[in-house]
């Protein structure tokens, strides 16, 4: 892998782009963001890399994406293992709780798929 550098007074600093396509460069998504976050937090090394070899977007967007085609299912499958409260307050909670727990699996996988 070959850097380019750039001098900046008496410093060099490399030219890192964070994506080699274009269309990488919209935002990341609720659900992208949460990814992007856990993976810079998790594997440092793995999104540098990433990073450095211009990929770290493209395959941001691509685990945003599997995650949100996931997230429903997940959602749908955890409902059914359990019996919502009949209070709608509890049935509310209940719910929002159950989609953080899907979200929190789902970026756990999409993490591991990207380290």
């Amino acid at each position: 892998m070959k850097l380019n550098y750039t001098k900046h007074g008496r410093f060099l600093s490399p030219e890192i782009q964070i994506s080699n396509d274009p269309r990488d460069d919209c935002p990341l998504g609720n659900l992208g963001k949460k990814i992007f976050k856990q993976l810079k937090l998790e594997n440092k090394w793995n999104f540098t890399m990433l990073l450095v070899e211009g990929e770290l977007m493209g395959k941001m967007h691509r685990a945003e994406e599997t995650a949100n085609q996931k997230l429903p299912q997940m959602i749908e499958d955890l409902m059914s293992k359990e019996q919502l409260p009949e209070d709608l307050d509890l049935r509310e909670q209940r719910m929002r709780e159950i989609r953080n727990q899907a979200e929190e699996q789902i970026i756990r996988e999409m993490v591991q798929s990207l380290s």
